[in-house]
C-alpha cells in the first residue's frame, strides 16, 4: 500500500514537472520568439540608418563618417527600445559578409549586432539559463551612386495634409497590401502628426511589403496595418524643394518645341495588327485630342504624344513601344484616366534628354497650386504595364478597385492615394527609369 501511494507521489510529481515545461516553453519561449522579431527588426532598421548617414556623407573624413554612421544607427536602435553602443556597430565591417555585385569594398557595408537578454519565468524554475540572450545582426550595403530611381514609388507633396485635406503623402485606408520590389518607397511630406496630420498612414490593417528595399519618410507614420521594412521616418535631409519644375532636374516643357516634338497632329491610321488576340489600330505622333475616345484599340508608334486636355481610357487597349505620353499644362484641373478592363502597355522612350521617361504630366506653370492640381486614376481590373517613370508632380495618384493592379513602372505623383482592400503589385526596375531625377550619393539596401 505504502508502495502505490509512494508511485502515485512519484507520478504527480512528474507530471507536474511536466506541466511545468510545457508552461515554460509556451510563455517563456513566445517571449523569447517575440524580441527576437522585435530585435531583428530593430538591427534591420539600425543599420539602414547608419547607411544612409554613409551615403548622404560619402566624401567626409573616414573618422567623420564612421561617426555619423555609428551614431545614428545606435539612435535608430534606441527609437526602437534597443539600446546598444558602438561597439554593436561595424563600420567598416569585418569579418565575413555576403558580398553585392561581389563588391569587396568593406567601407560599403555596415553591420549591427543587436544582444538582447530576456529575462525568463518558468524556464528559471527546471534551472535552465536566465536571461537568454537573443543575438541578431543585420548588414546594410551602400553603393556609391544612385537617383531617385532607384526608388519605385516616390509622394513630392513637400508637408502635411492631402487628400480630402486629411492625409499626407501615401494613404492606404481600405485594408489592402502594396507589395513593391526593384525600388523602395521615398514619401517626401514633412507631416509629423500635428493637427492629425501624418506623411505616411494606413488604416484597416493595411500591409506594406517592400522586402529588402528602403522606406523612407520625410515626416513621421500613423501606422494600423503592417510595414516591412520598418520604415525610417523623421528624415528632413531628404526633404526635396516643391514645386518640382527645375528641383529635380525634370524636362521642362519649352524643350519639348526645340527637339520638334508634336509639331503636326496625330492620326488615327487604318492599319491594323493584332497582339496578344486584340486587333490595334495604329496611330502616328503628334498633338492628340481625345482620340482615345474611340471604338477600338490604339497601337502608338514610335514617338512623342502630346494631349493638351488630358486622357482617359475605358475598357479598351492601348501599346506603344519607345513613346513618351506628354501631358501639356492645363488652366483646369484635370484627369488622367484607367476605367474598367482598360490595358495600357508602354515601354519607355529611349532618346537623351527624355530617355527612361513614359508618362510626364508637365508641372510647368503650375507653380500657384498649393495642392494637388491633377489626378491620375486606375480603378477596376485595369492593368497598366509601364517600362520607365511615370512623372506625375502635380497629381493625386490613386489606385483602387476590388481586384488589385500590377504596375510596371516607377510612379512619381504629388500624393499617391490606394483604395480598396485588393493587392496592388509595384514592379520597378531601376535601370528602365528616368535617371536624371534628383541625384543622390548612394542607394542601399540589406544585404543579409
Amino acid at each position: 500500500m505504502k508502495s502505490e501511494k509512494g508511485q502515485v507521489v512519484l507520478l504527480v510529481a512528474l507530471i507536474i514537472v511536466g506541466l511545468i515545461g510545457a508552461l515554460a516553453l509556451a510563455v517563456d519561449g513566445s517571449m523569447i520568439m517575440l524580441d527576437r522579431r522585435n530585435a531583428q527588426a530593430a538591427a534591420d532598421s539600425a543599420a539602414i540608418a547608419g547607411s544612409y548617414e554613409i551615403a548622404r556623407n560619402f566624401n567626409d573624413p573616414i573618422g567623420t563618417l564612421t561617426q555619423k554612421a555609428v551614431t545614428a544607427a545606435i539612435s535608430r536602435a534606441a527609437d526602437n527600445g534597443y539600446t546598444i553602443t558602438a561597439a554593436n556597430v561595424e563600420y567598416p565591417i569585418t569579418g565575413n559578409f555576403n558580398k553585392v555585385n561581389n563588391d569587396p569594398d568593406t567601407y560599403n557595408y555596415i553591420r549591427v549586432n543587436i544582444h538582447s537578454p530576456v529575462q525568463t519565468t518558468f524556464l528559471d524554475i527546471i534551472g535552465a539559463l536566465n536571461p537568454i540572450i537573443n543575438h541578431v545582426h543585420a548588414t546594410a550595403y551602400i553603393s556609391p551612386e544612385t537617383s531617385l530611381a532607384s526608388f519605385g514609388l516616390i509622394a513630392l507633396a513637400p508637408s502635411g495634409c492631402g487628400i480630402r485635406e486629411e492625409y499626407g503623402g501615401l494613404y492606404m485606408g481600405g485594408g489592402g497590401t502594396l507589395d513593391i520590389t526593384g525600388g523602395g518607397i521615398l514619401v517626401n511630406s514633412s507631416g509629423d502628426g500635428s493637427n492629425g496630420c501624418y506623411a505616411m498612414e494606413l488604416s484597416n490593417n493595411s500591409i506594406i511589403n517592400a522586402h529588402t528595399n528602403p522606406i523612407v519618410i520625410v515626416g513621421t507614420r500613423l501606422v494600423s496595418g503592417t510595414v516591412s521594412p520598418v520604415p525610417l521616418d523623421h528624415m528632413p535631409s531628404y526633404a526635396m524643394s516643391f514645386p518640382p519644375d527645375g528641383a529635380p532636374n525634370i524636362p521642362k516643357s519649352s524643350a519639348y518645341a526645340s527637339y520638334g516634338f508634336c509639331a503636326s497632329n496625330a492620326v488615327i491610321t487604318s492599319t491594323t495588327r493584332v497582339y496578344n488576340g486584340l486587333t490595334y489600330h495604329e496611330m502616328t505622333p503628334g498633338n492628340a485630342t481625345a482620340l482615345f475616345n474611340k471604338d477600338y484599340n490604339i497601337w502608338m508608334r514610335p514617338g512623342v504624344y502630346c494631349f493638351p486636355n488630358g486622357m482617359s481610357i475605358s475598357n479598351k487597349a492601348v501599346y506603344g513601344d519607345n513613346v513618351l505620353v506628354y501631358i501639356t499644362p492645363q488652366a483646369t484641373k484635370y484627369e488622367v484616366s484607367l476605367l474598367g478592363s482598360s490595358s495600357f502597355e508602354l515601354h519607355n522612350y529611349d532618346s537623351d534628354p527624355y530617355k527612361g521617361m513614359v508618362l510626364f504630366i508637365d508641372p510647368k506653370g503650375y507653380a500657384a497650386a498649393s495642392q494637388n492640381y491633377c489626378s491620375l486614376l486606375m480603378s477596376g481590373s485595369s492593368t497598366f504595364n509601364v517600362d520607365g517613370t511615370v512623372y506625375a508632380p502635380m497629381c493625386t495618384i490613386t489606385l483602387g478597385g476590388s481586384q488589385g493592379s500590377t504596375i510596371s513602372a516607377q510612379v512619381v505623383g504629388y500624393k499617391i492615394n490606394l483604395q480598396g482592400g485588393s493587392t496592388f503589385n509595384v514592379r520597378s526596375f531601376t535601370g528602365n527609369n528616368f535617371q536624371s531625377l534628383h541625384p543622390m550619393p548612394g542607394a542601399l539596401n540589406l544585404s543579409q
